[in-house]
């Protein structure tokens, strides 16, 4: 969907995930052009932090460093907040700038929904729960019944709130074995609902809806692993079974690195290193891939990633035939998707790593008498060949153009 236009655009209040973005440039004269990237947003990570207070004003230290949840802005642009944090073994929920409702109680509503297996279902299912706090202090549970859900839900849940003249503050906690412990990651929205009206209601992420936990954000219960160095970062292509070696922190027992998102063979050395082995057939082919690592219960919220090049080798040509308009490169290490450049224009390559053919354009055969050619491979690594050009003569045979290395001398 559009988002805007201009130089700039902020994105707020989506859910953990990829997302493609189209980039469309518009000139004066009424043409444009589009380009596309991918964002990635990564799971919301919930830290544990110590000395929670249940007291509905949301002050205790352990908040500030909190990540914070813009819910979706009212039509005044103010916005509410929620923040999370593991303490102990409860999960607390602190809903600040709320605005208050003009209608009688509960009020308007903080919920708080949690797919406890994240399971991504269009609907709610059993331990799809849901709580609620209303403005008037009562707390509710529901649990999912596979079309909605149904009350009460499980126990454990406890609240309290506060206000001003306009706005108010809910807060609410939940033990942590109703979730299922902590070390996993789980489905999560939370909303302030029927602020004027019933169906009033502002979520995180913005497009979230109550009855699709497919919609909600993916949730940490557990510090996700950081990587912060590989070695070695690259390998040449055709490279047998390669040993990686990662350091970060976080590891634990159990984790294993991912290669473009598929396991390794890996053994934990310690909190801050790991082994990998990359086997030889993922470095069939040269590319750029993405190394991270993930903790056993917690394979969906990865650590941040960092690259491993599979590298194309620099080619070299040893002889350069011209037979009327085919053009033959005899030598080694040519890469796929290797170019071929002769008299200034490049030509895709075919053929094999150790001779290739392009067919020239009239245009560039006049006046190619001593004209250069080189090979390119392409990223990662590749480069460019030595430059051949037209030797004396024909080749052996007659009607061929023979092209010899150029050699320079210091």
């Amino acid at each position: 969907r559009a988002i805007g236009g201009g130089t700039q655009q902020a994105l707020s209040g989506l859910a953990p995930g990829s997302y493609t973005l189209a980039l469309t440039a518009l000139n004066t004269s009424g043409k444009t052009a589009t380009v596309t990237t991918t964002l990635t947003i990564a799971p919301l990570v919930i830290p544990q932090s110590a000395g929670v207070a249940l007291d509905g004003t949301c002050d205790d230290a352990a908040y500030a460093t909190a990540p914070q949840l813009p819910l979706a802005p009212y039509a005044d642009g103010a916005q509410a907040f929620v923040r999370l944090v593991r303490g102990g073994d409860g999960l607390y929920a602190c809903f600040v700038g709320m605005k208050r409702t003009g209608g009688t109680s509960p009020g308007t509503l903080a919920a708080l929904r949690v797919d406890t297996n994240y399971s991504r279902d269009a609907q709610p299912q059993p331990g799809d729960y849901l709580f609620v706090l209303g403005e008037d202090g009562v707390i509710q549970t529901y649990n999912g019944t596979g079309s909605g859900y149904t009350t009460p839900g499980p126990s454990g849940a406890s609240g309290q709130v506060s206000a001003n003249a306009t706005t108010w503050m809910a807060e609410l906690r939940i033990d942590a074995s109703v979730l299922g412990g902590w070390g996993r990651v789980v489905g999560l929205d939370v909303e302030q609902a029927w602020v004027n009206a019933v169906a009033d209601d502002y979520f995180w992420p913005h497009r979230a809806t109550w009855n699709n936990p497919g919609s909600w954000g993916a949730a940490s219960l557990g510090d996700a692993p950081q990587i912060s160095a590989v070695a070695p970062t690259s390998a040449p292509v055709g490279s047998g079974d390669t040993l990686v070696t990662v350091t970060g922190s976080g590891f634990a027992a159990g984790t294993v690195a991912q290669l473009n998102g598929t396991a390794l063979a890996t053994t934990v050395i310690s909190d801050t290193q790991l082994q990998a082995t990359i086997p030889a057939a993922n470095l069939a082919l040269a590319g750029t891939f993405s190394l991270a690592a993930v903790n056993p219960g917690m394979e969906s919220a990865p650590s941040n990633a960092l690259p491993f090049s599979v590298t194309n080798p620099l080619p070299r040509i040893t002889q350069a035939t011209l037979a009327g308009k085919t053009l033959t490169l005899t030598g080694s290490s040519f890469a796929s998707g290797a170019m071929v450049q002769f008299n200034g224009t490049d030509y895709p390559a075919a053929g094999d790593g150790t001779q290739v053919r392009v067919i020239i354009s009239d245009a560039d055969l006049v006046g190619s008498a001593g004209a250069p050619v080189s090979v390119f491979n392409p990223q990662p690594g590749g480069g460019v060949s030595n430059v051949v050009t037209l030797g004396a003569g024909t080749a052996p045979g007659g009607g061929s153009s023979l092209y010899l290395p150029l050699v320079s001398r210091p």
